[in-house]
C-alpha cells in the first residue's frame, strides 16, 4: 500500500491453499482498512475453466485428470517445452476426479497415485496448453471485473 496500490487479488491454482489464502486475505482486511482485497477460493470452478480446452475436444474428464495430469503439462509445454521431460511422462491414476479429491486431502498423494500423476498426461499438447490459459485468464479477468469495480 505504500505504493499507492489498493486493490489486491490473491489466487492459487493449488486447491490446497484456498484456506490459508481466505485466512491471510481476512488479516489483511483488518490491518488495511483503506484497501480492497479479493480472494478467488473456488477451486472447482477453476478447475472447470482451466480444463476447458480438453473438454471441448471430448477427452474424459478423469484422462484429462489434474496433478501433472494432461492439462497441466500441457501448459508447461506451451510455456517452456524444455522443462517437459518427454521420455518421463506416464499415466498416472485414471478415475473419478472428485472421489481421488476426496482420498488425496485424507490419506496424501500416494494413496491416489505411486507417481504424484492424476490423469494422462502422454497426451499433452501445445494447443491444450495455450486454451487453457487463455481461458483460465478470461475467467479470471471477468470475475475479478465485476469484484474489482
Amino acid at each position: 500500500t505504500q505504493h499507492g496500490f489498493r486493490k489486491f487479488i490473491l489466487l492459487s491454482m493449488h486447491g490446497g491453499n484456498y484456506p490459508a489464502l481466505v485466512n491471510i486475505a481476512n488479516i489483511l482486511r483488518r490491518e488495511n482498512v483503506n484497501v480492497q482485497i479479493e480472494v478467488f477460493e473456488d477451486f472447482n470452478v477453476l478447475s472447470e475453466a482451466f480444463h476447458e480446452s480438453a473438454k471441448e475436444a471430448g477427452i474424459d474428464e478423469g484422462i484429462i485428470g489434474s496433478h501433472a495430469g494432461l492439462i497441466e503439462t500441457s501448459v508447461i509445454f506451451y510455456l517452456n517445452q524444455n522443462l517437459v521431460k518427454k521420455d518421463k511422462i506416464r499415466r498416472g491414476f485414471i478415475g473419478d476426479l472428485r472421489e481421488a479429491r476426496k482420498k488425496l486431502r485424507e490419506a496424501g498423494m500416494r494413496s491416489v497415485s505411486e507417481i504424484g500423476v492424476i490423469g494422462d498426461p502422454t497426451l499433452y499438447s501445445v494447443e491444450f496448453g495455450e486454451k487453457a490459459i487463455i481461458k483460465t485468464v478470461e475467467f479470471l479477468y471477468d470475475y475479478f471485473k465485476k469484484k474489482l469495480q
